[in-house]
This record gives C-alpha cells, structure tokens and sequence, in this order.
C-alpha cells in the first residue's frame, strides 16, 4: 500500500504548518478537556517538511491548586504518502516526554485549506492550515 512516496513541495500538499480543530468532531481544546479539566492546550502546530519529517509542537497550561504551569512538548517523526490517498506516519520515541514509537496507517484528503486524517484506529482529525483562520 505505501510504496512510491511523494515528496517534494510541489508534489506534496501537506508541506507547511498546520493546527488540530477537530478530533472526530469535536473542536480540539473540548477534547483535551474532557480527557483532563485541569489541562488547557494554548498552542498546537503541526509542521510537514518536503522530505518526510513531521513534527508537532504544543503548549499546555496545567492547573493545580489555583497554580498554573506551563509545559511546551514536542513528537517528532516521519511521514510517506503513498497511492491515492494513503498514508503512513511514524513518531520517534521520545521517553523524556512519556511518548513512545509508534506508526498510524490511514487515508487522508485535502479540501481547500482543511487537512483530514482517517487513521485505520477510527479516530478523525481535522487540520487547518496556518494562516488561514
């Protein structure tokens, strides 16, 4: 399924910097939230490069007794995109920041400037692209 990567700026629409709006329908920080109340993500960026690395940035405030810190986080990996609408995307284990390897496989599509995700695991996740809002 993954053969023939695409890269290359003017061959690859995911080049450039994207932000999470939805998981599987949900606006993202409602999600985060409902995973924890005391956590807030400020920021999410998720940057593709033309040469199939990944990378995503995020910034959480957490609370706790009236107290809120700060924590910038950051998984990396790679990416192939492959026959119509596949793709695969690896995350390099990172056990400073509690993130282990993994690879997700799915489908994707792009219209205008909205990026989806379908992984093969069910879960939906829908990207704007930076700059656009």
């Amino acid at each position: 399924m993954l053969d023939d990567a695409v890269f290359g700026e003017k061959n690859n629409p995911w080049v450039g910097a994207w932000t999470i709006l939805t998981v599987d329908g949900v606006p993202f920080n409602d999600f985060v939230t409902a995973q924890d109340p005391n956590l807030v993500v400020n920021y999410n960026v998720w940057f593709f490069d033309d040469d199939g690395e990944w990378e995503r940035e995020y910034q959480v405030a957490f609370e706790a007794s009236g107290d809120v810190t700060y924590k910038l986080f950051g998984v990396y990996g790679n990416y192939v995109l492959s026959g119509v609408n596949d793709y695969m995307m690896q995350t390099y284990p990172d056990p400073d920041n509690d993130v282990t390897g993994e690879t997700v496989i799915g489908t994707y599509s792009i219209a205008g400037d909205l990026l989806t995700l379908e992984p093969d695991d069910g879960v939906t996740i829908v990207l704007q692209r930076r700059g656009v809002e």
